[in-house]
């Protein structure tokens, strides 16, 4: 967030709060998590709202050795 003025290159990078969630999508649908936007006139037109969503997770027990691995997909 902040003040820019019109026509001014912001970059916009939305990172999730815990290691618990993933990037999802922006609300305009834009689904990478780093992009760069121009400040348009309109305030209507600067709203961007970062979506989340819970990352998986795959859990591997291997009988040998009594190890587990834990790994985000």
């Amino acid at each position: 967030g902040g003040d820019y003025a019109f026509g001014a290159s912001v970059t916009l990078k939305a990172v999730p709060a815990s290691k618990c969630y993933k990037f999802k999508q922006w609300s305009d649908g834009v689904t990478t998590a780093e992009r760069t936007i121009t400040v348009a006139a309109e305030e209507i037109h600067n709203t961007y709202t970062a979506e989340f969503e819970e990352a998986e997770f795959t859990i591997t027990v291997s009988g040998s050795n009594g190890s587990v691995t834990i790994a985000k997909k």
